[in-house]
């Protein structure tokens, strides 16, 4: 149980591997990005002057790919920083360069999803506002007259590479948007899978006895009110069986624990063989099982099965060279002659064991 248990610190743990994942993809989908129009944009700049934008992209490209290349020797939050760092520069050089017409516009809230998805909601909002705070700055250096185009206005907008540009950029982004959102969804489905699996494994190991793989007595309490409401709805019976093994400490002691829990496991086995779907076999503890029964039809019907049971649990068990017999008393109440709730019954059931233990073993009794 302690192997499979899913503590916070898991899904902390699980938290952090998608953001390594993800900061690690984001940094590959912008290197490439911005190592693709890097010949057009210097095509560009030489037709309309040179800026400073044309000479810090290539360095904080270099700067990605070169991260992306030390990427296992960095931690996630490094990778973070430079992603998130190296486009929010981009960005607002781009902006006091060429103002609304910068293609790097589009890019403040791809900047800010990313920011929110590799630090969190609060780092996120104080970066827009940082972004937008360098916008407003610039808006107003560009009304007042002391930032200027590198180019007459009108160059930009009658150059057909300036369209193409952004109409490029603007492609590029929506696809790199999209990409944003598709591995984010498949890292987080999964993520969810595996912890989901983790947790489907916790929830059997609290529900099953780990050693014979039958319920436990928390499931059976579970199953029995299952069982209860449909004998009642069908106006039948339902039995709860006692069952405790017959010189089973006998082979324990001689031939040593790990005999025993085989013995254990193949009595479990007999015994789930010889009750319905509908029916649940459960250890309790020990060399002691409970079994109910759910819509039986009466007394008969209960004996019938208890003698089965002993038939099949004391056939020889075959474990190496030895064959191994033990015998099994058992005790049954049957509701609602014996009662009506699952500790009514499971006293009844366990006083008609006994009687059967001190009447000479392997045999059963059916309380009346």
């Amino acid at each position: 149980m302690q192997e499979e248990d899913l503590r916070p610190l898991d899904y902390i743990h699980s938290w952090n591997k998608i953001r390594g994942d993800l900061a690690v993809r984001f940094l590959f989908g912008l290197a490439i990005w911005l190592l693709v129009p890097l010949i057009p944009t210097f095509i560009l700049a030489n037709e309309l002057g040179f800026t400073a934008a044309n000479f810090t992209t290539p360095l904080i490209t270099g700067l990605f790919l070169t991260a992306l290349y030390f990427r296992k020797k960095l931690t996630t939050r490094e990778i973070s920083i430079i992603v998130v760092a190296g486009m929010s520069l981009i960005y607002l050089i781009s902006v006091y360069t060429f103002g609304v017409l910068s293609s790097a516009n589009v890019w403040f809230f791809p900047i800010v999803l990313m920011a929110n998805v590799l630090f969190g909601s609060a780092i996120a909002f104080m970066l827009a506002s940082f972004l937008l705070a360098g916008f407003s700055l610039a808006a107003y250096g560009f009304i007042t007259g002391w930032l200027h185009l590198p180019s007459e206005a009108s160059n930009y907008f009658f150059s057909k590479s300036v369209w193409v540009m952004q109409i490029s950029f603007g492609i590029i982004v929506f696809g790199f948007v999209l990409f944003i959102v598709s591995k984010m969804q498949s890292t987080l489905v999964n993520q969810y899978n595996v912890i989901n699996e983790k947790n489907i494994r916790i929830a059997h190991l609290a529900n099953h006895d780990p050693l014979t793989g039958l319920a436990t007595l928390r499931l059976a309490k579970d199953r029995f009110d299952l069982a209860l409401q449909m004998a009642s709805r069908s106006k039948k019976n339902l039995a709860l069986l006692f069952l405790d093994l017959d010189s089973f400490k006998l082979i324990n002691d001689r031939f040593g624990h790990d005999v025993g829990d085989a013995v254990l496991k193949e009595v479990a086995i007999r015994l789930q063989k010889e009750i319905r779907e509908s029916d649940t076999a459960c250890r309790i503890g020990g060399d002691e099982f409970l079994i109910i029964l759910s819509e039986v039809s009466g007394k008969e019907e209960v004996k019938f099965l208890c003698q089965r049971l002993i038939d099949h649990v004391t056939r020889p068990i075959l474990l190496g060279e030895h064959n191994h017999v033990v015998g099994i008393s058992i005790g049954a109440a049957i509701y609602p002659d014996c009662g009506e709730t699952l500790e009514e019954l499971r006293k009844r059931a366990d006083a008609s064991m006994y009687e059967v233990k001190r009447g000479g073993k392997n045999s059963f009794s059916v309380a009346s």
